[in-house]
């Protein structure tokens, strides 16, 4: 089964005061760098960041086999980035996996059996559970 990797970073850091949350620093990367090589380490292979207006991609130091698109709406809130990443999937993409941008601690272990959990057919949507509550990244 084909599935995408899709990285939420349009938010607007309201509670950082103006400094970009996505691009502080977490040892050697910063926040979303250490998103994507996660993803990386549990075996994704097209990723998609979807950045918004109030940070630039500078601001982010992606690395350049990341493909970023910028969400011009993206104070309208996450249903219009998911909606942009949705509309650039591949044709042949059967499965996206939505993870957020500030959840640098998601382990590729947790991933990765999501992923192969989410194989299975069994359900549609797939989301990591802590202690009976749902969290993030989901896959569709």
């Amino acid at each position: 089964m084909s599935i995408e990797f899709v990285v939420l970073a349009a938010g607007s850091a309201t509670r950082m005061e103006g400094a970009s949350k996505l691009s502080q620093q977490i040892g050697d990367r910063n926040i979303v760098g250490s998103v994507i090589q996660n993803l990386q380490d549990a075996g994704a292979g097209k990723i998609t960041v979807i950045y918004g207006d109030r940070w630039g991609l500078d601001d982010l130091q992606l690395p350049k086999h990341v493909i970023a698109l910028r969400n011009a709406n993206s104070e309208a809130g996450m249903g219009g980035s998911i909606a942009l990443a949705v509309a650039n999937l591949s044709p042949d993409t059967e499965r996206v996996l939505v993870a957020l941008g500030d959840m640098p601690l998601v382990k590729p272990e947790t991933l990765s059996l999501l992923i192969l959990k989410s194989a299975s057919g069994h359900a549609n949507i797939w989301a990591p559970t802590f202690q009976g509550k749902r969290g993030n990244p989901v896959i569709f």
